[in-house]
């Protein structure tokens, strides 16, 4: 496994560089192809997916291979890799899909309420109608990351829609219909099997001239498929 601090403009060239190497350590019997970024928070919105596979080939690497991505604070903590690891072992005892919980993008509930109800609800899956892009949405990004939710899902496109009382009734805003396509095409989906679901969608998406996963973000973890946390001593970006 390679590592290296390294300044934030020269991540993609180093990912470029070291992507193949990485590939010849996979069991071509048994093995398969997940491509996983451990990454700083304010670095979960980043489209790693949208980076070209390498420099002779400019196709989106989420297109190339299935791409998720984690919450670095999250895999430093055994607090939580406790908790997401028992989430797992439940999830295996299941053979059906998951049921979503929707975080509108028009939202306004208190971040510290939303993780508890969600571990209340044990809820294993969770979608967002809006980006992360004010303080609010990030803060209600991590209540579920705290809840130690397995997968958490956004569109990077956001919603820049109207939400007064007055439109709402009229029609609903682009949040609101990327949740509902998410509870509709990804609601059967076996969560373990749900990056190989997203990986055929981006290259839907990225084919097609309008879809509703463009520029979809998958936070997927199960701690039994990746290295120990401690081997994360510090940001590998500055």
């Amino acid at each position: 496994m390679a590592s290296s601090t390294l300044a934030r403009g020269r991540v993609q060239e180093y990912v470029r560089e070291h992507l193949g190497h990485a590939f010849a350590h996979i069991d071509r019997e048994n093995g398969d192809e997940l491509i996983a970024f451990a990454v700083p928070g304010d670095w979960l919105g980043e489209p790693v997916d949208e980076w070209h596979t390498s420099v002779d080939d400019a196709a989106p690497l989420g297109c190339s291979s299935p791409v998720v991505v984690m919450d670095l604070r999250r895999r430093r903590e055994s607090r939580l890799q406790f908790r997401l690891q028992k989430a797992w072992e439940t999830l295996d005892r299941r053979t059906e899909g998951a049921a979503w919980h929707r975080v509108e993008c028009d939202s306004f509930q208190d971040p510290a309420k939303l993780t508890v109800r969600l571990r209340l609800l044990e809820t294993t899956a969770v979608g967002y109608g809006s980006p992360l892009s004010s303080e609010r949405s990030r803060d209600l990004l991590r209540a579920s990351l705290n809840a130690a939710v397995s997968v958490v899902v956004w569109s990077r496109a956001g919603c820049s829609d109207r939400h007064d009382e007055a439109t709402a009734a009229e029609y609903a805003c682009t949040g609101a219909r990327f949740l509902d396509a998410l509870q509709e095409q990804l609601a059967s989906v076996p969560l373990a099997e749900l990056p190989r679901r997203v990986h055929t969608l981006r290259q839907e998406a990225y084919l097609a001239d309008e879809h509703w996963a463009t520029g979809l973000t998958l936070v997927w973890e199960d701690p039994r498929c990746f290295p120990e946390t401690h081997v994360y001593t510090q940001s590998p970006i500055f």
